[in-house]
């Protein structure tokens, strides 16, 4: 019996690969991704290259600022040395400029950067700080699956989760409350001004670009002499000390367990002892407060007792935290005050909050200095009161501030063009949101007011060149009195008890309507509130608002009948250039509209929290790139600064992320045709009579029936490629054509 053959070519049409995706589900967290392979990098910006074969490395978190106005915040970095990341010793700021120049640089131009480019899709802000995790590819596969990662960071208080477009969004934020960002002719957020900067803050008179959804992109304004430094402060922190903002404890033996050191005095000299009138220790070591003994002397009818810390000194433009544990406004007719500094006067040293029945429980206070230096606090009190407190704390502290803000010492201003969008007529509605710092006076003094954002003082004049016989358009100085809006704040000019009001004018010609704000925007540091006021000045169809912190003060009906429209140049910080009624303060997150706003989106972008603001319009703070496995956390909002921890430096950092990763599977089919006659006999050789021969053994001659166990596929140089292996042997029949599926995945 012949041997017969085995081989059987496979048609074209029996065979096909089908690929699918599957994701496989990984979770990382703080304790494991260093010995698994991910990356943490911390991203500090900083201008300048650092030398080869440098050594000498700073700690992460510097402060920075200029002389006299220097600002506390964990993420700037202001010393020559540059900062780590432990994990793989990189430099923070190579780290920053690598991730910039990937996805950053030219967020919206494919041609240019590595991730997605709609700006319709996905929003891409790289601020002053950001963390840079990055998965190995092994683990991520071809991408990460859009829609599946996570990031929770207990250390800092949010969860973001990706929206399948390449956003990491933070759910605590409230989207759904933000103004109409279709309706947005211009926003001046400053945000991107650390950049030009070598330490991130500073002076400078350059172009600045901002944004509008109602004419092109990339739009330019002016800027003169204008100070950029660390912008809006953030509120809602019961605790600072929680998220690593406490600094150092200046008043370490405030219980009075022990009773008082002699720290202690009353009066101007006095040393304060437990058996002193107005001031005593109880039997549960609580501090007594009552004045009702004295009521005459050369206190003047005041008692008070002065706590000088040991070898410390509250400095200027730092934040203290004072907090009366316990406090128990018993009975008065008189508010307790609390003083800081030498000075007893209401305008002198640093605030003096007064402490009432209202008051009772952890009584918390946080105030910045504005004097050179000062070595006290005191306890002032009057007529008949009586408290008792368990203990008193005070600590410096670094109060996180938001963004960039753009500062104004009446010796700049910043100019932008009169675009068409910006141009509103008499029938239009608009909305101007923006925050203002100022101190409790102004420096300029030329009328009752200074210039925040105003449209009437700059304009455009055709004039005939005599050299060239050529008509050209200058800019002049002129003011003028059409403007469908000028925002001013009153100075002392206007009267001590005017100072710091916001002015909303505007005006046809003829009539003009001026309003002014009921709270005084003098930059005071209150009791869970930021020295930046929200102001909102709108039209809203037939009235004219204002807003401060989210509270309506003035709504009238808009009297001015005639025409409002100007093509006068916007300006903020000054009338003019020329200085007219120079601004001494700040600026930030400028935002105009094209409608008016209602209470819900006023009080959204009046919202600075710490962990929920709105401020910024966005919950967006950072992006994932699934091609590349990265993910960038990054955003003007303090509580991101130390996302993931300090780039390995930061051993109490608790996160973890989820996510799945994306593979290809190709599933392969062939269809095996095996015809009836084919394939009918053993290929073992041990059935064979001979090695080099056909023929079986004669024990295999007769009513043979072998069995099909394996299948092979073979390349056309008869190379085994794949072998099938049957669940069971199958009788191969010769009355039949038989049929085989071969599958496998690759």
């Amino acid at each position: 019996m012949p041997y017969p053959g085995v081989f059987k070519p496979i048609k074209k049409g029996n065979f096909r690969v089908s690929p699918f995706q599957v994701n496989k589900q990984w979770s990382i967290d703080n304790a494991s991704y260093s010995s698994s392979g991910y990356t943490l990098q911390q991203a500090v910006f900083r201008k300048g290259i650092t030398p080869i074969g440098t050594t000498t490395l700073s700690t992460y978190g510097q402060n920075f600022g200029t002389a006299g106005t220097v600002q506390h915040i964990s993420n700037f970095h202001g010393a020559d040395n540059d900062p780590i990341n432990t994990y793989d010793q990189s430099f923070q700021h190579v780290i920053w400029h690598s991730v910039n120049h990937k996805y950053y640089k030219f967020p919206y131009d494919p041609a240019n950067n590595l991730g997605a480019s709609n700006r319709n899709t996905i929003e891409k802000r790289l601020f002053l700080s950001a963390s840079n995790f990055t998965i190995p590819y092994f683990k991520v596969g071809e991408s990460i699956k859009p829609g599946s990662l996570k990031v929770t960071d207990t250390s800092n208080d949010f969860i973001l989760n990706d929206d399948r477009k390449g956003n990491l969004r933070d759910s605590l934020i409230t989207s759904q409350s933000f103004a109409t960002a279709s309706n947005l002719v211009g926003y001046w957020g400053f945000n991107d001004e650390f950049k030009k900067f070598k330490y991130a803050s500073g002076y400078h008179s350059k172009d600045i670009v901002f944004e509008s959804n109602a004419y092109e992109v990339d739009v330019k304004s002016q800027v003169v002499n204008t100070n950029f430094q660390p912008g809006i402060m953030t509120t809602g922190l019961d605790d600072i000390g929680i998220r690593g903002y406490t600094g150092s404890e200046l008043l370490t033996n405030g219980d009075f367990s022990n009773g008082f050191d002699s720290n202690w005095t009353t009066g101007s000299s006095a040393a304060f002892t437990a058996s002193y009138a107005a001031f005593s220790i109880n039997a549960s070591n609580q501090l007594v407060i009552s004045s009702s003994a004295i009521i005459t002397g050369s206190s003047g009818g005041t008692v008070y007792a002065t706590f000088a810390p040991d070898g410390t000194v509250m400095e200027a433009g730092k934040t203290y935290r004072l907090e009366l544990k316990n406090f128990n406004y018993a009975s008065g007719t008189h508010d307790i005050e609390i003083k800081f500094g030498r000075s007893f006067n209401v305008n002198g040293g640093f605030e003096r909050p007064l402490i009432n029945a209202d008051d009772n429980g952890d009584y918390v206070h946080y105030f910045e200095a504005v004097m050179p230096s000062a070595d006290s606090i005191t306890i002032h009190s009057s007529g008949s009161v009586r408290a008792t407190i368990d203990e008193i704390s005070l600590k410096e502290v670094e109060i996180p501030r938001s963004g960039m803000k753009a500062i104004f010492d009446g010796t700049g201003y910043i100019k932008t063009d009169a675009y068409k969008a910006l141009n509103f007529d008499r029938e239009d509605d608009f909305a101007i949101s923006f925050w203002y710092g100022g101190g409790a006076s102004q420096s300029i003094y030329t009328t009752d007011a200074n210039s925040l954002i105003t449209k009437r003082g700059v304009n455009d004049k055709l004039i005939l060149n005599k050299k060239t016989r050529k008509r050209e358009i200058v800019e002049e100085d002129r003011t003028l009195t059409r403007y469908p809006f000028d925002l001013e704040v009153l100075n002392n000019d206007a009267g001590i008890e005017n100072t710091g009001k916001i002015r909303f004018r505007r005006s046809d010609g003829v009539i003009t309507y001026s309003s002014a704000s009921a709270t005084r925007c003098t930059g005071s540091f209150l009791v869970g509130q930021a020295p930046e006021y929200h102001i909102v000045a709108q039209k809203s169809g037939s009235y004219l608002e204002l807003w401060i912190d989210g509270t309506r003060e003035i709504q009238s009906l808009d009297p001015v009948p005639g025409e409002v429209l100007n093509y006068s140049k916007l300006m903020f910080g000054a009338m003019n250039r020329n200085l007219h009624n120079a601004l001494s303060g700040s600026v930030d997150e400028v935002r105009i509209y094209n409608y008016g706003l209602n209470e819900t989106a006023i009080k959204s972008l009046a919202n600075n929290h710490f962990l929920s603001g709105s401020a910024y319009q966005t919950s967006v703070a950072g992006n994932v790139f699934y091609k590349s496995g990265q993910t960038v956390i990054s955003s003007a909002m303090p509580k991101y600064h130390k996302a993931l921890g300090e780039g390995g430096n930061d051993t109490d950092a608790k996160w973890r992320i989820d996510y799945k990763g994306t593979h290809t599977i190709y599933e392969n089919e062939v269809l095996v045709e095996v015809p009836a006659g084919h394939s009918n006999v053993s290929m073992n050789p041990t059935a064979l009579q001979r090695a080099n021969t056909d023929r079986l053994k004669k024990e295999f001659t007769g009513s043979l029936t072998p069995y099909i166990t394996t299948i092979g596929l073979y390349n056309n140089d008869a190379q085994l490629l794949a072998i099938g292996k049957l669940a069971q042997p199958i009788a191969k029949r010769s009355d039949v054509d038989m049929n085989f599926i071969v599958r496998w995945d690759y």
